[in-house]
């Protein structure tokens, strides 16, 4: 016979292999679709530029500003902000406790803000 703890241990279990499986494959997909953009950059510009003076083969990036701005826009599409913060207490007694979701606002607004400041200082 199961007892009632170690069924409610078992969907705790089950919830955590899930919460960590939907994790992976959003990760998975969003470094396949990060890897494909710059495949998709490499395949239109080549990664090296060749120096005749020098009798050298460099890394384009840092040498021609149309392929390094290109990246840098890659890097910030790549590069998570984030949805929000989940503030959860360690620990957890009485199981009455839920978890506070604090959502993260807009970068663009959080930037633009901090540039309307400085407009209404000058």
């Amino acid at each position: 016979m199961v007892s009632w703890a170690e069924t409610l241990m078992t969907e705790r279990r089950l919830n955590n292999m899930r919460f960590w499986g939907l994790l992976a494959g959003k990760l998975a997909v969003s470094a396949a679709i990060s890897y494909g953009l710059l495949a998709l950059i490499n395949s239109i510009w080549s990664t090296q530029i060749y120096l005749p003076k020098y009798n050298w083969k460099a890394s384009r990036f840092g040498f021609d500003l149309t392929y390094t701005l290109v990246v840098g826009v890659w890097f910030l599409i790549s590069c998570a902000y984030g949805h929000g913060t989940l503030k959860q207490e360690e620990l957890q007694i009485s199981g009455l406790e839920n978890p506070e979701w604090t959502e993260s606002g807009d970068p663009w607004q959080e930037l633009c803000a901090s540039m309307k400041d400085t407009d209404e200082r000058s």
